[in-house]
């Protein structure tokens, strides 16, 4: 996290507290992300439509 608040700071030029803050949005977002597609697998796709559009995603990229 380091890194993105240097990055921040030196190219996009926001002071300290700007950069903290978009650091912390961010982290905030990727920790609550897995609830949100969890509940979105629960109650739209399924849990095995799932395994089969990860396993298609898996054999595309490999």
């Amino acid at each position: 996290m380091s890194t993105m608040i240097t990055y921040l700071t030196s190219v996009w030029k926001l002071n300290l507290t700007g950069a903290a803050a978009v650091v912390n949005v961010y982290a905030g977002a990727v920790a609550v992300m897995p609830l949100g597609m969890l509940f979105v697998v629960d109650t739209v796709i399924g849990n095995y439509w799932l395994i089969i559009l990860s396993s298609c995603a898996y054999t595309m990229v490999s």
